[in-house]
């Protein structure tokens, strides 16, 4: 083939194989997918309401016409702008106006992180990033020619023996490690809280020891906050980096409407930070992007907007009802997977639980050529989407090659954002699968 039509070289290192044959592993065999982040049922129906009355007013009112089906402004639809303003106002203590340019729309979570990195990282620079990670991080960072660096959040020692459930946010890096990765070559600092897999909601002295060295270094913060309204713990409390001391200044928060409403097909995200980054990240997007749909946005800022009363701490709130519903199902895991035999790692946040399932299923490997090579998280993930018709995701897909096969190994990813009765299923489906192992495991 011609050099002239192969991919850019710096994509060159983006395999998109893993997640695609997953996906088609899934949609081939599974009868149940807990591997896809993915909701199973409908979104809260105050969003189709809401999107219905963008369109209704745009019939009878020529100024909301143009509004709705023209382009946003570039910084994003005013609507959601303003009740965005309202929202971050209230959790970051820190007054934010529509005008004061400290927000912008872009196309997704995903598409406000691609903003964000190449707004502000340069060739040579040094990103860190904590293990395990959303596996786009790196790839960005490669792509504008810097270099990723990792620190591993390390189990606690009581769950090395794979019989003893853990609290995610018992997951701690080691201090001296997590020194050694930041530099003077430091430009941005990718934080994830709640955390994607592994569910660990930081705490307020994690928080300050990596605001301290954002400061020594005079490094920005990324703060991947998608998951922010889905902490599981029983105050539900949200600490933010934009709120530790001398933060506000050098972070920008992203937020996703499809983590906030199971609506993860609108793709609409936003970057919250102060105006002196966010114009940077608006200026990428207005030469890649532009603006994401506008009756879209529109519908999500009526939403928030009749959300402000009731975000702090109320029952009957979208976010809230949301929360309780994957929290349930976190908790009915818990109980079916210990009563197989299983540990877990309890997820404080987010949609997500890894389970150390992998070694037990490993007979299953010795008794079917459904798998070549050695055995590994991949191939316990092929066998069991084939034979038991049950897709997971290997958690090593979210960690660096350098602690892939060491922290990484062994542990399966569940989404807990589905139908109970989809939960339920899979479960049973989980149970299948190592009945089938420990039978093979006591004849040989």
């Amino acid at each position: 083939m011609s050099l002239k039509v192969k991919i850019a070289s710096r994509y060159s290192h983006v395999t998109l194989n893993l997640w695609a044959s997953c996906k088609a592993l899934a949609d081939k065999y599974a009868k149940v997918n807990l591997g896809l982040g993915a909701p199973d049922y409908n979104p809260p129906v105050e969003l189709s309401k809401a999107l219905t009355s963008v369109l209704e007013d745009a019939i009878s009112d020529c100024k909301i016409s143009a509004a709705t089906h023209q382009y946003a402004p570039l910084v994003g639809h005013p609507e959601l702008i303003s009740a965005l303003a309202d929202v971050y106002t209230t959790e970051m203590s820190h007054k934010i106006r529509p005008e004061d340019g400290c927000l912008s729309v872009g196309i997704g979570a995903q598409g406000c992180i691609f903003n964000v990195i190449n707004a502000l990282v340069n060739p040579g620079d040094e990103v860190v990033i904590i293990d395990p990670h959303y596996d786009c991080y790196p790839s960005m960072v490669q792509a504008v020619g810097a270099k990723p660096v990792f620190v591993p959040l390390l189990p606690p020692k009581s769950s090395t023996d794979g019989a003893t459930s853990v609290n995610a946010n018992d997951w701690q890096w080691d201090r001296y490690q997590l020194d050694s990765v930041f530099s003077q070559r430091t430009k941005l600092l990718v934080l994830n809280s709640p955390q994607n897999p592994l569910g660990k909601v930081y705490n307020r002295d994690e928080l300050l020891v990596l605001a301290e060295l954002c400061q020594k270094y005079d490094v920005v913060c990324l703060s991947d906050e998608v998951y922010e309204w889905m902490v599981l713990t029983d105050s539900g409390e949200r600490l933010r980096m934009a709120t530790m001391p001398g933060m506000w200044d050098r972070t920008i928060t992203v937020g996703s409407a499809g983590k906030c409403f199971n609506i993860t097909g609108w793709r609409v995200g936003w970057c919250v930070g102060p105006a002196a980054l966010i114009s940077h990240v608006v200026t990428v997007q207005s030469e890649v992007v532009f603006s994401v749909a506008s009756p879209l946005q529109a519908a999500i800022g009526r939403v928030f907007r009749s959300e402000l009363n009731n975000i702090k701490g109320k029952d009957d709130s979208c976010l809230a009802k949301l929360r309780s519903h994957v929290k349930a199902n976190r908790d009915l895991a818990v109980v079916e997977l210990s009563r197989m035999g299983l540990s877990c790692v309890i997820p404080s946040g987010g949609w997500f639980m890894l389970v150390p399932v992998a070694p037990r299923l490993l007979p299953l490997l010795r008794d079917t050529s459904a798998s070549k090579g050695p055995a590994s998280d991949v191939s316990i993930v092929e066998l069991i989407t084939k034979k038991f018709r049950l897709a997971t995701i290997p958690a090593s897909m979210f960690y660096s090659e350098e602690f892939r096969c060491t922290v990484g190994h062994g542990y399966l990813r569940l989404c807990l954002n589905k139908r109970r009765e989809t939960l339920v299923e899979g479960l049973k489906l989980l149970e299948a699968a190592l009945a089938a192992a420990d039978a093979l495991a006591a004849s040989s």
